[in-house]
This record gives C-alpha cells, sequence and structure tokens, in this order.
C-alpha cells in the first residue's frame, strides 16, 4: 500500500480533516469518507473540486483541462448508472 501525504496547506492548521480516502485494488475502487456531512450536495461540490484538480495535473502534462473535464464527466456519468 501507498499511502498518499496530506497536502501542504493542511499541515498546522487545525480545521484541516481527511473527508475522503480512495484505494484502487482488485481491479475496483474502496472508499471511506466522513459522514457527518448532511446534505449530499456537499459531496457535489467536493468532487468538482478533485475534477479540477485533476483537470489541472493533467494539463500539465498537455491535456487541456477542458478535454480533461468533459472525459472525467463522461466517465463520471456511466460509473453512476452502473447498478
Amino acid at each position: 500500500m501507498r499511502p498518499l501525504p496530506p497536502p501542504p496547506g493542511a499541515f498546522g492548521n487545525s480545521q484541516a480533516r481527511e473527508i475522503l480516502a480512495a484505494w484502487h485494488f482488485d481491479e475496483g475502487v474502496s472508499t471511506l469518507f466522513d459522514e457527518s456531512w448532511d446534505d449530499p450536495s456537499e459531496w457535489g461540490e467536493v468532487l468538482g473540486y478533485i475534477a479540477k484538480d485533476l483537470a489541472h495535473a493533467f494539463a500539465a502534462k498537455g491535456l487541456s483541462t477542458h478535454q480533461t473535464l468533459w472525459k472525467i464527466r463522461e466517465a463520471f456519468e456511466a460509473e453512476i448508472k452502473k447498478p
């Protein structure tokens, strides 16, 4: 297992907390998440932040942010339609 370190902004911030962890193994993904939020739309915001961060990371590799976000959206929509 290769855990990721916390982001730099989390160090020394007393309000920082981990809200989501995801592992890829056995050709699937398993997650743990903070269940204290009452409004599911807050998770929509988190997923949006994650998508934008990924788009910026892929832009550094030469893929446009628009193209990356489109691919993420297509895959997301296909995945949530599965039973």
